[in-house]
């Protein structure tokens, strides 16, 4: 659900009710059998081959926004000026970049640090992309 939530999508926990505007996704045959709505079963065991079976299914690289919503509660972000965040993150990173993004829900501030061309990189593996 994190790296769906990483490339914008709308993804939450499951529940055993039916909504019409989602896809439930999961690797559980029982609950797949036995889901009402539109569902797919997802086979692979590591997230990079989840994914490409997402791809393969629905296309999804055309719907990716990546770095758009908490990663913890899937609320979509909203771009913050670096004033409003400069008491609550670290010095180096206050003096490395300008560009944050704050959930309005839970609060957690984002920002572009290193860790983000690794998961950009393993982004571009898995769609076979040359840039992200």
């Amino acid at each position: 659900m994190k790296k769906l939530r990483l490339l914008g999508f709308d993804a939450k926990p499951w529940s055993d009710k039916c909504e019409p505007d989602r896809i439930f996704l999961t690797r559980s045959r029982k609950r797949w059998e036995n889901y009402d709505g539109e569902s797919f079963l997802i086979f692979a065991d590591d997230w990079k081959s989840q994914l490409k079976e997402l791809e393969v299914r629905y296309s999804i690289s055309k719907e990716i926004k990546p770095f758009t919503r908490c990663v913890e509660c899937n609320t979509e972000l909203i771009d913050v000026n670096l004033e409003e965040v400069r008491t609550i993150i670290p010095e180096r990173v206050f003096l490395s970049t300008d560009r944050f993004k704050k959930c309005p829900n839970c609060g957690r501030t984002y920002w572009m640090g290193t860790h983000v061309e690794k998961i950009k990189d393993d982004f571009k593996e898995v769609f076979d992309a040359d840039e992200f």
